[in-house]
C-alpha cells in the first residue's frame, strides 16, 4: 500500500510539472535556468504543500477539497466549450475510433484503474465521519466515484472529439499556450492537483508513524 500511495504521489508531480511551465509561458518567454527547472518550481511548489499535509485529519481538508472540486469542474467545463465550439467544426469524424482490441487495451485499463485510486482514505474517513452508518458511508463512496465518473467522462469524451487521433498524456498539452480561457484551465488542474497531495502524503504519515511509533 505504501509503495502504491509513493507512485501515485510521483504522477501528480509529474504532472505538475507538466503544467506549471505552460503557466509561466503566459506571462512571457521563459529564460532556461535553474529557476525555470522544474526541480526548483516543484521544490518552491512543496512549500504550499506542507502546511495542508501537516493537519491531523483528514476532514481539516474540506475546504482544500471544496477548492480542488471547483476548479476540476472548471476544468471539464473548459475542454467541454472548445470542444462545441470551432475546433469540432474541424474534426475529421473518419479519424474517431471508439473501440480498439490490441495490447494498448492493458495500458488503458491500468491507467483507469489507478484513477481510481482512492481507498487507502476509505478507513480514515470512515473513523472520522459522524454517525458512521453503513448506509452514510455508502451515499459517501456513491456520490465521489460517481462524481469523479462524471468528470473523466466528460473530459476524455470531449478532449478526444476535439483532437481525435492526437490526444497527448495531458490534454492541456493540446492547446495554444496563448488561449486564455485554457490558461485559466490549466491553473485549475495545478490547483486540483496541489490540494490533491496532501489526501496522498497523510496516509503515508499515518502508516510510517504506525510502523515507526514505539510499542
Amino acid at each position: 500500500m505504501l509503495s502504491c500511495i509513493y507512485v501515485a504521489c510521483i504522477a501528480y508531480l509529474v504532472l505538475q510539472g507538466d503544467i506549471l511551465p505552460d503557466l509561466l509561458h503566459a506571462f512571457g518567454p521563459i529564460k532556461e535556468g535553474f529557476f525555470s527547472s522544474r526541480t526548483f518550481l516543484l521544490s518552491a511548489l512543496s512549500l504550499f504543500v506542507i502546511p495542508l499535509a501537516s493537519v491531523e485529519k483528514i476532514t481539516a481538508l474540506k475546504a482544500s477539497s471544496l477548492i480542488s472540486m471547483i476548479s476540476v469542474h472548471f476544468l471539464a467545463i473548459t475542454v467541454l466549450i472548445r470542444c462545441i465550439e470551432g475546433q469540432i467544426a474541424h474534426t475529421d469524424f473518419s479519424q474517431i475510433v471508439w473501440f480498439k482490441a490490441d495490447l494498448s487495451i492493458f495500458l488503458a485499463l491500468s491507467l483507469v484503474v489507478s484513477s481510481f485510486f482512492c481507498q487507502f482514505n476509505v478507513l480514515p474517513l470512515n473513523h472520522e465521519l459522524k454517525s458512521p452508518s453503513r448506509s452514510r458511508k455508502e451515499k459517501m463512496l456513491f456520490r465521489s466515484i460517481a462524481f469523479v465518473l462524471s468528470v473523466y467522462f466528460l473530459v476524455g469524451l470531449s478532449g478526444y472529439l476535439t483532437f481525435p487521433g492526437k490526444v497527448q498524456g495531458n490534454i492541456l498539452l493540446n492547446y495554444s499556450l496563448t488561449d486564455k480561457l485554457v490558461f485559466v484551465a490549466r491553473l485549475s488542474l495545478s490547483i486540483t492537483l496541489l490540494c490533491g497531495i496532501p489526501l496522498l502524503v497523510i496516509p503515508i504519515r499515518q502508516i510510517l508513524y504506525g510502523i515507526l511509533k514505539p510499542k
